[in-house]
Order: C-alpha cells, then structure tokens, then sequence
C-alpha cells in the first residue's frame, strides 16, 4: 500500500470512527518522553493529573494521556467544545431540528444561567469524540472534560446532575 492509500484509509476511518483518532494519539503520547508533573488532590485512577474526584465509579474515568497531552488541552476541544459561537449554532440547530422552544431553556436558565450552554458542550464532546451515537447508547465523559465544561460554564450552586445511564429511569 503506497502513502496516499495509507492516507485514503486513515481519513475513511476517522470519518466513520472519530474516536479512532483519539487510540493514536494515545499511543503516541504514550511512546513519547513527556514529563509527569503530579498534584496533590489527583485521584488515583487519573493519568493526565487534571481529573477532579467524581461522585459515581461510572464517572471515573479519565482521558487517558499524558499531563502534555490531556484532551482539555488539545485545540480541538477548545474550539468544538468551549467555544461559544460553535456551541450557540449547535443550540440551534439542535431546536431547529427537534421543533425545541426557546422558553424551555429560558426557565432552566433562571436557576442556571449555564445549564444549556453546558449541556451542548457535552453533547459536542460526545460527537467529536464517538460520532453519531444511538438514542440509548450513553457514553462518559473523562472527567478531566467534564470539569473544564464545568470550568466554563459554572453552576452558580455547583450542583451538577452527573452521568446518567439512561434517561428512562
């Protein structure tokens, strides 16, 4: 297989599994010489030394790199997860395409003034992590993700719902 084969491939699997590009990433990180700086409060379970302890074992889980590598710093997830413009057009389109009211989200937004643009950037997370994912198929967020969300666009209770399994509960 010749160099623009191996590349046609590549680009073929990353536009059906965008998840595939995370596992490279992965082992390239791994196989580089990265230095490990370490916090005090950094949970046993975390690799990249910017997860936060989270309430459920379901939720701890972390990006997987390296300090120099975790996804919270990765450009990408500035622009497709933290960026307001990107996520106001996801916000509307995704009413746009389920016929949502803007009054919903005005009353969630009372007591939360973040709580939609919060909820978009997990769902863009989750996109621009796994794809398109089915209605009952629900996927955790690293939690190192989860708190630079969080970080983003704060509760000003800090009260957080968390991972749910399903929403038919």
């Amino acid at each position: 297989m010749n160099t623009d084969e191996l590349k046609s491939l590549c680009l073929s699997m990353v536009e059906r599994q965008p998840g595939l590009v995370f596992n490279v990433m992965k082992e390239i990180d791994n196989n580089g010489d990265s230095q490990r700086t370490t916090r005090d409060d950094v949970p046993s379970w975390c690799v990249c030394q910017y997860c936060q302890e989270m309430p459920t074992e379901a939720e701890r889980q972390c990006c997987g790199y390296t300090p120099n590598g975790c996804v919270t710093k990765w450009p990408e997830m500035q622009l497709y997860c933290l960026d307001n413009g990107v996520l106001s057009l996801c916000r509307g389109y995704r009413r746009s395409v389920f016929g949502l009211t803007i009054a919903g989200e005005d009353r969630d937004e009372i007591d939360d003034p973040n709580k939609s643009w919060r909820h978009a950037a997990y769902r863009q997370f989750i996109l621009w992590r796994h794809g398109k994912i089915g209605r009952d198929d629900r996927r955790v967020i690293p939690s190192c993700c989860v708190w630079e969300i969080r970080k983003k666009f704060p509760n000003p209770h800090g009260q957080y719902v968390g991972f749910l399994a399903s929403r038919l509960r």
